[in-house]
């Protein structure tokens, strides 16, 4: 009863400063009820109490864990994709633990801040560019960044609803266009369609569709007084229904053949760790999650092959179109907390050097993690809000998402606030509502992905298409290529 009473709260603090947290609401000998209200000031360090830190952790079942510490600038990648023939049966993720190093993302000597205007050119093939940065007073952050983007798999995202005029689960200032789809007659086929997969999928007119109730949430909150605008589920026995769409995602570095991505929106909501205890990148259920690894990879002993990220986001040709990424696990910066061993992963979140830092510049961020930055701030799909992501009490529309790093200690991650700073206290990893916003590097040779149109920092963009235009994607006979997401109870390779 403490652990559900002790997740409720943690994302709260996070936003002031204090240290990440969903607002904890715990036990009166545990933190005191004045612990709990948030502080006026944004720009007070995110940092625990020593006591309560201690206090917190001595509920938690603790188990030291053994990191090996490794050195590296920053993430590389390999060239070898890996892909099985077997259209059936998918197997279970491989780790793959070598190939050769390509510095897609080496250390740059840009300028810190962005303060001349930058512009890199492209270097792909594929006629995609790098970030271009310029000089903007008008922004907190100093400068705009323009992103090319791609279309590249596909997640559930928009809504399906009746009646836009009656939606009551969202307020409407939080809505943007393409957020929810008025469809009454496809709303009906889908409460009336009998065929839905172990995971809640089907198939209806060619598109796929995810349906959840109240209980599949990874977080809820149904207190309509709190600060904050969650989902509001108007009860626990309807279902609401998601479509699988395109995934766009802004390209933060292309060499040649290669990009290297980042989601432009939060698309699910997730924890770091499923409990509360100390962990490193390589050992949480998050990346088993996102990769659909067995239950060997993580802490927990969780089996994700079946029920996971990449099976539902990528069909089996968009798989083997990712790259195996050697992903360098360095220690916090400020705080020093060990960052375990280097893992090697088709899919992943960003780290603190990635988005702060001299090397994080060249990818559009500035390199202040203090600086409120309109490039690391996020919006957050639909569905993502329905499983519980957090929004911003200043900035309402913006959402807080998960690095891979780890906070001021093993029991915390870092994470990126509504308002574009990165604070490295971190947020406790067993926190409900931070939301899962991955990052991959592409083989663009593959010809799987479309291009996108442009995403600034300054929220303005030019999208084009949608979905995936290029040749066979694996597909069994009769799904929809790439827009339909593979049916996340197969199992993946």
């Amino acid at each position: 009863m403490k652990r559900r009473i002790l997740a409720i709260c943690v994302c709260i603090v996070m936003l002031f400063g204090t240290g990440f947290s969903c607002g904890l609401e715990v036990e009166a000998e545990d933190v005191q009820t004045e612990e709990t209200e948030l502080p006026i000031n944004r720009e007070q360090e995110f940092v625990t109490d020593g006591e309560k830190t201690g206090d917190l952790k001595n509920q938690a079942e603790k188990e030291e864990v053994d990191s090996t510490e490794e050195t590296g600038t920053v993430q590389e990648s390999t060239n070898e994709i890996t892909a099985r023939e077997d259209k059936n049966t998918l197997g279970t993720v491989e780790q793959q633990e070598s190939g050769e190093d390509v510095g897609i993302q080496e250390q740059s000597e840009q300028p810190v801040d962005g303060i001349e205007a930058q512009e890199y050119t492209s270097l792909s093939a594929n006629g995609l560019n790098n970030p271009r940065i310029e000089k903007d007073s008008s922004m907190e952050a100093g400068q705009k960044v323009t992103w090319d983007c791609v279309w590249f798999g596909s997640y559930p995202q928009a809504e399906v609803v009746p009646s836009a005029s009656d939606y009551t689960a969202l307020d409407k200032s939080l809505l943007k266009s393409g957020d929810i789809i008025e469809d009454r007659s496809l709303y009906g086929k889908l409460q009336d369609e009998a065929e839905w997969n172990a995971n809640n999928e089907t198939t209806v007119d060619g598109n796929t569709y995810l349906r959840m109730k109240m209980s599949d949430a990874t977080y809820t909150n149904t207190d309509t007084a709190s600060n904050y605008i969650y989902y509001n589920w108007s009860d626990s026995d309807t279902y609401h229904y998601f479509k699988y769409e395109p995934i766009k995602w802004r390209v933060l570095k292309v060499n040649e053949n290669q990009a290297f991505l980042l989601s432009d929106i939060v698309l699910d909501d997730q924890q770091y760790n499923t409990a509360w205890e100390s962990i490193t990148w390589e050992i949480s259920t998050i990346r088993s999650w996102l990769n659909g690894y067995d239950a060997l990879s993580n802490k927990q002993g969780k089996d994700y092959s079946s029920k996971n990220f990449i099976g539902s986001a990528f069909s089996r040709d968009e798989r083997s179109a990712l790259v195996n990424t050697s992903v360098v696990n360095d220690d916090n910066i400020r705080n020093g907390t060990e960052g375990g061993n280097n893992t090697t992963d088709k899919v992943f979140f960003l780290s603190e050097s990635e988005t702060y830092g001299d090397s994080a510049v060249t990818y559009g961020f500035v390199s202040s993690g203090d600086t409120e930055d309109e490039a690391r701030r996020s919006k957050s799909s639909t569905y993502a809000k329905a499983m519980g992501t957090l929004n911003g009490v200043v900035y309402k529309s913006n959402y807080l998402w998960w690095l891979r790093s780890p906070g001021w200690d093993t029991y915390s991650a870092v994470g990126v606030r509504d308002d574009g700073c990165v604070k490295d206290g971190g947020s406790y990893v067993y926190d409900h509502c931070f939301g899962v916003r991955p990052a991959l590097n592409l083989n663009l040779s593959s010809n799987l992905h479309t291009y996108a149109g442009t995403v600034s920092s300054d929220e303005k963009g030019n999208e084009t298409g949608g979905g995936n235009t290029g040749g066979d994607t694996g597909d069994k006979p009769g799904e929809q290529p790439s827009g339909s997401g593979n049916p996340a109870s197969e199992k993946v390779t």
